[in-house]
């Protein structure tokens, strides 16, 4: 499966959260069930938060969670437990191992595309992948 990008976009791996968030997946998605379907979307193995501007992003309470950021100690510093990207950021100069980005479109390396989530306010997708549903 693939997820749609918008403005800013935090992915983080499924099996990060089940791993890091206090209570795992399920937990974390009561935990923001009123989010999930507007700012927040999933597949089955990564979940998208949102912002339309960077102050809004919320990097911080995932790191206060557990969740790291950035791996500092290599050179140049790459995305560890979660990864940000802008819509039209250049997905070739991402330094994140685990996702692959193209067209607006997320999926996790070594897994095919498949269908793609994005949010649901009854609005049709509208994206580069129009033909996907």
């Amino acid at each position: 499966m693939a997820i749609a990008l918008e403005a800013i976009n935090l992915i983080i791996p499924r099996t990060v959260i089940e791993r890091k968030y206090p209570g795992g997946w399920e937990v974390c998605l009561a935990d923001h069930a009123e989010s999930i379907g507007c700012r927040m979307w999933h597949d089955d193995h990564l979940l998208r938060d949102g912002a339309m501007n960077p102050m809004a992003m919320l990097l911080a309470d995932w790191e206060e969670r557990g969740f790291r950021a950035t791996d500092r100690k290599r050179n140049p510093t790459r995305w560890r437990d979660l990864c940000v990207i802008g819509l039209f950021e250049d997905a070739s100069r991402l330094a994140c191992s685990w996702l692959e980005v193209e067209d607006g479109v997320a999926w996790r390396s070594g897994e095919p595309p498949g269908p793609l989530i994005y949010q649901d306010r009854g609005l049709p997708w509208r994206g580069p992948k129009d033909d996907v549903t």
